[in-house]
């Protein structure tokens, strides 16, 4: 299975990135080809398939043979007027110029050379080829148990520096969106206060539709003219966001309007004049700004959580372990074995502290939405494929049902993720515990505060419980070694059951640590641990659980003076 789903895993940004590399060595290719003088023969802007698309015909000479070409370059689309137009301006009928031909077939030729930073795009691909090679290696690789060594059962660090790399992806994904959906429209509706406003005459209005593996979207199209300084320009530009979204209504609203218009007036950019926008104040459109806000975000706002918890560790020594040469207060440590310390605010033992927060609610809904959406993210490629076929009217049969399960892991993953954000919501304990490390065979008081609408809770359990987690170590030889960690819970008393509201909401009850048990202990290989968890029933909502470590110390230890 493991095989099965790693090999699925690789195949699809596999299949990505072969076509990525195809079209990059094509584009490479370009830059051998011979610079050669041409002229343009014609240069104009044509409407294809709702979109603006533009023409360009050159004529240029190699080894005594004229020829004509079309390309402007070797990947060229439609897209928006002002764009296309901007480029007859650039490739003037009758100018002269330099195209780029093919040494091996001197009837093609492109008038630019697309860029070589498109190459960037490989990488991405092969982080999750990379991924699933190691997954196989994985599922392939035979180990042996061997017995475990006195190392760290993991290294923060690197752990630290990949989140940090995770995280650092979001927020370079946010900033690269942000200049055109954010910065670039909010400065143009800002700058535009000052243009120039001028009479127009509205040449075509119509709404575009797109088709897209989402399905259909609109866009308004208005093709105006005017003059200004002596001089005729023509423009397609709405507002400055553009762009093409769901809702054909509203936008023929807007296409009527301007048909009908008796005197429309468009606003010039005085500093370039064939620079013209019809709407220059900030639309409902400009809403858009706060999506990349949100990838920006959590990238920065997992980055910061990140370097803040490595700081607190180089603060403390360790995030949750005292160090072995500790000798007094409530991590003194006898035996050579680290305790775990539930709190920095144990000072005096026999004071009341705040257990930590079990903190773990946003780690887990991060995750799988993550995993949620880089799933999703390359079945939609597939899922793209067969759409499209089915369009065109040749249906892709196998592909469709082949992907039928993936979609299906797909939905349960983005259900996953819906489950965890909406348990971010649930109420929190706040419990402090006293004394702050309970002896074997001894008792400790034990109070909770329910925060964030406890009334939800229908019935609260509360339960003591030590688990054991072991690090095995297998490998073949010094350089191939595995390291997992097994954990089984060793350990379970309910301590109460509550089902009144204020009962929950907040209360005090006493527990009892057996005297036959272990300690809370970490030795490299193996920890215990002893938690308290708090489970709550919430109908029609994902129930509360959470659980609160404290420190547990051998019935024989002194208390420091």
């Amino acid at each position: 299975m493991g095989t099965a789903f790693f090999v699925f895993f690789i195949s699809i940004p596999a299949g990505i990135e072969i076509f990525i590399i195809r079209d990059f060595v094509k584009t490479v290719q370009t830059y051998s080809w011979n610079e050669t003088p041409c002229r343009i023969l014609s240069s104009e802007v044509v409407s294809e398939d709702n979109r603006y698309r533009f023409a360009v015909r050159y004529e240029y000479t190699v080894v005594a043979k004229t020829f004509v070409g079309d390309k402007f370059r070797r990947n060229s689309h439609p897209g928006d007027y002002d764009k296309q137009q901007s480029r007859t301006s650039q490739y003037p009928a009758g100018s002269q110029t330099v195209c780029f031909v093919n040494p091996s077939n001197s009837s093609e030729a492109v008038l630019q050379r697309d860029s070589l930073f498109f190459g960037l795009v490989i990488l991405f691909p092969l982080l999750f080829i990379a991924i699933g090679t190691i997954g196989l290696y994985a599922c392939w690789t035979k180990v042996k148990p061997k017995p475990a060594e006195n190392q760290p059962i993991s290294n923060p660090a690197k752990g630290r520096g990949f989140l940090v790399f995770f995280f650092s992806i979001f927020a370079l994904a946010g900033g690269g969106m942000m200049w055109p959906l954010c910065i670039r429209p909010i400065y143009k509706v800002i700058d535009a206060r000052n243009w120039i406003e001028t009479p127009c005459r509205v040449i075509q209005a119509r709404v575009q539709s797109h088709d897209s593996d989402d399905g259909t979207t609109y866009s308004v199209d208005i093709l105006y003219e005017y003059s200004i300084g002596g001089k005729t320009y023509r423009s397609a530009r709405y507002d400055f966001l553009g762009g093409s979204s769901s809702g054909y209504h509203g936008k023929q609203k807007i296409v009527d309007r301007y048909r009908t218009m008796s005197n429309p007036v468009c606003y010039v950019n005085p500093a370039h004049l064939s620079e013209a926008v019809l709407v220059r104040k900030a639309t409902a459109k400009l809403f858009l700004c706060l999506f990349p806000w949100v990838f920006f975000l959590v990238g920065a706002g997992g980055i910061f959580g990140v370097l803040r918890s490595s700081a607190r560790s180089a603060q403390t020594g360790s995030a949750a372990w005292l160090p072995p040469s500790s000798k007094t207060g409530c991590g003194m440590d006898p035996g050579g074995v680290h305790w775990l310390r539930p709190s920095v605010e144990a000072d005096r033992c026999n004071d009341w502290i705040t257990l930590p927060a079990a903190g773990r609610r946003a780690g887990k809904f991060f995750g799988w939405l993550l995993f949620a959406a880089f799933w999703n993210g390359m079945i939609s490629v597939f899922i793209g494929m067969a759409i499209q076929s089915f369009r065109h009217g040749h249906p892709e049969w196998f592909l469709a049902v082949f992907l039928i399960p993936f979609v299906l892991i797909g939905f349960a993953l983005i259900l996953a993720a819906g489950y965890q954000f909406l348990a971010l919501f649930n109420p929190y304990p706040v419990v402090r515990i006293r004394p702050g490390r309970v002896r074997l065979g001894e008792t400790a008081d034990l109070k909770w505060e329910l925060r964030g609408l406890p009334g939800r809770i229908r019935e609260l359990k509360i339960v003591l419980t030590a688990s054991e987690q072991i690090r095995n170590t297998s490998d073949e030889n010094r350089r191939n070694r595995t390291v997992s960690m097994s954990s089984k819970p060793i350990f379970e008393r309910d301590l109460v059951l509550l089902t009144e509201p204020q009962q929950i909401a907040s209360g005090q009850i006493r527990l009892s640590i057996p005297a036959a048990g272990m300690h809370s202990f970490d030795s490299g290989n193996c920890r215990l641990i002893w938690a308290v968890s708090f489970l709550g029933d919430i109908r029609l909502w994902p129930n509360l659980k959470d659980d609160l470590t404290i420190l547990v110390v051998p019935s024989h230890l002194q208390e420091p003076a």
